[in-house]
């Protein structure tokens, strides 16, 4: 199978997921590719022994850097890469990530209508 977003090969990553190596994007099978989120917003932060620095989680068991190891899991805080206490190799590496997506891909895929806002619907 091809990434929906920039063509190259993707992997399984178990329950309907499809990873993308290269862009990263995460399909969902019978929904297409998450939505377009920019690195601040895009990475958690990995739980590590050691605290700092604070390194941007991969995917199983991996920071974006390259550590692998099994005590290396997703936190539920997001990694923010302007932070000074942020891994600058994970930084480097989310900056490569995100200009693989291509200007087209980064649209967000669901606009709120004046009348979503007036009704009160939920901003998501």
């Amino acid at each position: 199978m091809r990434c929906e977003v920039c063509g190259h090969p993707v992997r399984s990553a178990g329950e309907g997921l499809r990873v993308c190596a290269h862009c990263y994007a995460v399909t969902e099978e019978g929904i297409g590719p998450w939505t377009y989120e920019p690195p601040s917003r895009r990475w958690e932060r990995a739980e590590m022994p050691e605290p700092e620095p604070h390194h941007a989680y991969g995917f199983v068991n991996s920071t974006l850097c390259g550590l692998t190891g099994d005590d290396i899991v997703a936190s539920p805080y997001p990694w923010i890469p302007e932070r000074p206490a942020a891994c600058p190799s994970c930084r480097t590496a989310a900056a490569v990530i995100d200009a693989r997506w291509p200007a087209e891909k980064r649209l967000p895929r669901r606009i709120r209508s004046a009348a979503d806002i007036e009704n009160g619907a939920p901003p998501f």
